[in-house]
């Protein structure tokens, strides 16, 4: 579970920083001002429910990553690491900014948060599939040779 917190903050501060470094080179920079989050709207005990049950969600999920090895780990530290970058820069300066032009779509821009979103549920869902498959053929197997 170390090794995904450890993707998970350094993703985060990576996809923070990235935002600062977006105006010195030449790429396209988007605010995404239209998408905003309505996690502003919950106060009292309805944030504490939403956070606690958020926390346990991805408690249990890094607990299954780390059965499924490092791959699924990293991937969900990826994951994890990407949303909160774009969460937080939703939260801090109320938009999120698009800085690397995805080749091959015509004039799509993502950011480091969104790149690492995708590339870690990528990395999990595989990793978890195979972990499950490989689990399922070594069951069949065990039932076979009985």
């Amino acid at each position: 579970m170390t090794l995904g917190l450890v993707v998970t903050v350094c993703a985060w501060a990576l996809g923070l920083c990235l935002r600062q470094l977006a105006g010195l080179y030449p790429t396209v920079v988007v605010n995404e001002r239209e998408a905003q989050i309505a996690l502003c709207d919950l106060t009292g005990t309805p944030a504490l429910v939403a956070s606690a049950a958020g926390i346990s969600f991805l408690l249990m999920l890094f607990w299954l990553a780390t059965r499924a090895g490092h791959v699924a780990t990293v991937g969900l530290g990826l994951f994890t690491g990407g949303a909160a970058a774009n969460t937080t820069e939703r939260l801090a300066f109320a938009g999120v900014v698009d800085y690397v032009p995805v080749p091959g779509t015509d004039g799509i821009v993502a950011n480091f948060g969104d790149i690492a979103v995708t590339v870690g549920f990528a990395l999990f869902a595989v990793a978890l599939i195979r972990f499950h498959v490989a689990r399922v053929i070594a069951a069949s197997r065990i039932r076979r040779s009985r």
